[in-house]
């Protein structure tokens, strides 16, 4: 028998990649139970590392943070849609693909194989502008991406997404093993906000 679910997350340890500068991700074990009878565990991370979600207060100026986003938003059903060996994802993707309003919007773009090489956080694909409009007026979501981020600096199409209150999800993995009809769970931590990490799942419906 098939399994249900399809895990779309990183994991999430002392190992995981960061985005250059940011401060590494530290698990520590202050209590076991061979010490205090209990087992107990330290974190400390970025917001913005691993498989992780971004609220538009990431960007926008009044922006929602985590904690004011509807929970409806953090479900819903999914598309896939291929972009292998694109250096740029241009409007013409959705040539003869059907997108509709709510639904969440993931680029497969086979790049989460390069997680530990040194081009993953600098040379990865990104989202052209009018792609990113048009799926604002779709009215979509949430759009996710299997590499650290679907632009680079000075963030015009996280701009665009998020001032349209859609959500980002960043370092997505296992795309290619997503069905054809497909729901996706990404529920973050109840916290005020502009991102943090998640488990992401897919549902085959």
């Amino acid at each position: 028998m098939k399994a249900k679910f399809i895990d779309l997350s990183w994991d999430f340890s002392n190992e995981t990649p960061v985005y250059p500068g940011d401060p590494k991700v530290e698990i520590k074990q202050k209590y076991s139970l061979k010490k205090g009878g209990f087992s107990l565990h330290n974190y400390r991370f970025s917001g913005h590392c691993s498989t992780h979600i971004d609220a538009p207060a990431h960007f926008v100026e009044g922006g929602k943070t985590l904690v004011e986003i509807p929970l409806d938003n953090f479900s819903g059903e999914g598309i896939v849609i291929k972009a292998l060996n694109s250096n740029v994802i241009d409007i013409d993707i959705l040539n003869n693909i059907k997108v509709i309003k709510n639904q969440f919007v993931l680029f497969y773009t086979g790049f989460a194989e390069k997680i530990l090489s040194r081009d993953y956080f600098a040379n990865h694909p990104v989202l052209s502008e009018k792609l990113a409009i048009r799926l604002s007026e779709l009215k979509v979501k949430m759009v996710g991406i299997d590499c650290p981020s679907p632009d680079i600096k000075p963030y015009t199409i996280h701009k665009i997404l998020l001032s349209h209150d859609i959500l980002i999800i960043e370092n997505l993995c296992n795309l290619d093993k997503l069905p054809e009809k497909f729901r996706v769970f990404a529920f973050p931590l109840k916290v005020n906000t502009d991102g943090v990490p998640v488990r992401v799942v897919a549902e085959k419906i």
